[in-house]
């Protein structure tokens, strides 16, 4: 997953990881070793969940190789309900900060 147009659905309470690979602008993954990156869930301007490399919601899995994967756990899901937009940031060992995903997400109701 890398890019714009990174949609995904799920349920209310459902964990997810979503795995994520930075490409540059010519597709060739790149390092992202010490990045700093923060994962958002908002809707109409307000963020309803943050996921960070600081608070372990986003852990780099493979940095050598541009992945990073983002956890969502039961709580970050349960209260969701309807279509969000999501996004991720990066912010290199260098200092340069770029949005490296975006999309939509939709959750459903559960009843179970």
């Amino acid at each position: 997953m890398n890019g714009v147009n990174q949609d995904i659905l799920f349920y209310q309470g459902d964990s997810r990881q979503l795995v994520v690979t930075v490409y540059n602008s010519q597709g060739t993954a790149i390092p992202i070793t010490g990045a700093f990156i923060r994962y958002v869930i908002y809707q109409d301007q307000s963020v309803v969940v943050t996921k960070t490399t600081t608070n372990g919601g986003v852990v780099l899995t493979d940095p050598s190789a541009g992945v990073f994967t983002v956890y969502l756990t039961p709580t970050d899901t349960g209260a969701l309900r309807g279509s969000y937009n999501h996004m991720a940031r990066m912010i290199d060992t260098s200092g340069d900060s770029s949005i490296i995903m975006t999309g939509t997400v939709t959750v459903d109701q559960s009843f179970a």
